[in-house]
């Protein structure tokens, strides 16, 4: 009965604040997370029409396309023609655009797609199929496609999205175009992707996979985190046509930190950032640079940008959707995202982010937080270089969950006073020292041996209540 009463008396004293559980990357790493990804997810890929593959002089034209979560539109395809493909390629179905003399295609309208660069319109498809192929890129050509043919899987027939002309980033050397063709949401949302990018290790592409929900193949993970998919697609103008879109997931509970020169800590709490697996780069919306002190209030961005590049301050041109704008490269002290999962907190430090304006968005988060990344100073490529190893085995995005799930590429480190390993402290801890205490030697961890002093007892209990967190306090799934 005493033993009873001090136990009451504990659970009555009010409970210290919840103390957050830091897993700060940089420590199993480098000190800073440079700017830019080291690769992008992509995946092989066939359009059908009329349940065939559209093919060029009757062979299978095989393409590579990113998978791009930040992409709304079901497929972006490139200007394919310039990339030499013959005139009748897709049977004027597509890559006719009307160019150099050529006669249009027949599509079933036009549609303006925004991107951080602004506007740029392009032609909407009739339906074609879509078809892709999990695994290593470029191991398929047209040559051998009858071989994995029955390996494609079929995401149905889309409206999709084409450039009229070679996009920014695409001309990448004397041999010409190298074209960025993309699946979207549309196509992502059906399955599970799964991203590996051990192949890095040994300066590969990263294998990408869209897999079915429950696929023993999906790799299991440490940490989960919530995302809410959001149409961010907006009014459609008169005249346009759609093509087939889906809505891209976003984070709703980024946290920064920074404290500008001469200047004290602020902190945003809740920020709201579009997850992105299209973007090599992380980006902050001139609002949040203005917020944390990054920007001197008030400077619009091309002021800030021209005077950055005056100063010797790293800039770099961002491609995609619209024109190629320039973008400073600033550092920002930490950016924090909570699991959904346990009481573990990601914590990034000293990382490289790029300022653009993205009007709805906070900022966006790019693949560099996740997989092998690095800065280089265009001003001295060498020199400037700066590159960090990745965190993660395997990364997971499942939309239907609303969820990014993560291995670690490392041992979490233990969190006080979670006695069951759930990485969770809560009633079931305290279940586990209450059934110990008092305990005099030879206790372990599992035992309710917070402290490791070999007891259970009152100081045990003050840690396990220190780090004490209700359920309801963690993260709410992200439907």
């Amino acid at each position: 009965m005493v033993r009873q009463l001090i136990l009451l008396a504990l659970l009555l004293v009010a409970p210290a604040a919840a103390i957050a559980h830091d897993v700060v990357l940089n420590n199993y790493g480098e000190p800073s997370v440079p700017a830019s990804a080291a690769d992008q997810p992509r995946i092989t890929a066939v359009l059908m029409h009329n349940g065939s593959v559209i093919t060029d002089s009757g062979v299978p034209v095989v393409i590579t396309a990113f998978v791009d979560t930040g992409a709304s539109s079901a497929a972006v395809i490139s200007y394919l023609n310039a990339v030499g493909y013959s005139d009748d390629l897709l049977g004027q179905l597509v890559l006719s655009l009307g160019l150099d003399g050529k006669t249009p295609g027949q599509f079933i309208g036009h549609y303006t797609d925004t991107g951080i660069g602004g506007g740029e319109t392009g032609d909407v498809t009739w339906p074609l199929g879509i078809r892709l192929l999990n695994g290593p890129i470029d191991t398929v050509d047209g040559s051998i496609y009858a071989s994995y043919a029955s390996q494609f899987v079929d995401y149905g027939a889309m409206n999709l999205w084409v450039r009229r002309a070679i996009g920014v980033g695409e001309l990448t050397d004397v041999l010409g175009p190298d074209p960025v063709n993309i699946v979207g949401t549309p196509v992502i949302q059906q399955r599970v992707m799964v991203v590996d990018p051990s192949p890095l290790a040994d300066l590969a592409p990263m294998n990408t996979s869209l897999l079915a929900a429950g696929d023993a193949n999906i790799p299991a993970t440490n940490l989960t985190f919530a995302l809410t998919l959001q149409d961010f697609t907006g009014p459609l103008a008169i005249g346009e046509t759609r093509p087939s879109q889906g809505n891209n997931p976003a984070f709703t509970q980024i946290g920064l930190l920074h404290t500008p020169a001469g200047g004290t800590k602020r902190m945003l709490q809740n920020q709201h950032w579009l997850f992105d697996s299209g973007a090599s780069s992380s980006f902050l919306s001139l609002q949040t640079a203005w917020s944390l002190g990054l920007v001197p209030n008030g400077m619009s961005l091309a002021d800030f940008t021209t005077q950055w590049a005056a100063q010797g301050g790293i800039v770099l041109p961002v491609g995609g959707v619209g024109a190629a704008v320039n973008a400073p490269v600033v550092t920002v002290n930490e950016i924090r995202l909570p699991a959904q999962n346990t009481q573990d907190v990601l914590v990034w430090q000293n990382v490289d982010v790029l300022i653009v304006d993205v009007p709805g968005l906070d900022g966006v988060f790019g693949l560099n937080l996740l997989l092998p990344s690095v800065t280089v100073d265009p001003n001295n490529p060498l020199a400037g270089l700066n590159f960090s190893t990745g965190y993660f085995d395997f990364i997971i995005f499942d939309a239907a969950a609303g969820q990014l799930r993560l291995q670690t590429g490392f041992t979490l480190p233990p969190i006080p006073g979670d006695f069951d390993g759930n990485r969770r402290v809560n009633g079931k801890d305290f279940l586990i020292w209450q059934a110990h205490y008092p305990m005099a030697s030879g206790a372990t961890l599992t035992d309710g041996d917070a402290n490791g002093d070999g007891r259970v007892n009152g100081a045990d209990f003050l840690i396990w209540q220190q780090n004490y967190v209700p359920e309801t306090a963690l993260s709410p799934p992200g439907h």
